[in-house]
C-alpha cells in the first residue's frame, strides 16, 4: 500500500518489468473503500516510482 505521507514509492521490479512501459505519466489508485488518489509515475533507470502530487 502507498503511504500517503511518503514522498515516493517504488513499484516491485517484477511489476515494473511487465507493466511499467504501459503506465501513463499519472495514474489513479483506488483502495477497497473506493477512495481515489492520483499519483505521478516516474520511470528512471528501469525502475518505476509513484510520487505524491
Amino acid at each position: 500500500m502507498l503511504d500517503t505521507k511518503a514522498h515516493k514509492a517504488r513499484l516491485p521490479t517484477c511489476f515494473a518489468k511487465e507493466y511499467g512501459v504501459a503506465l501513463d505519466d499519472y495514474v489513479m489508485l483506488r483502495d477497497p473503500k473506493r477512495n481515489v488518489t492520483v499519483v505521478q509515475v516516474e520511470k528512471k533507470n528501469g525502475k518505476v516510482y509513484l510520487d505524491n502530487l
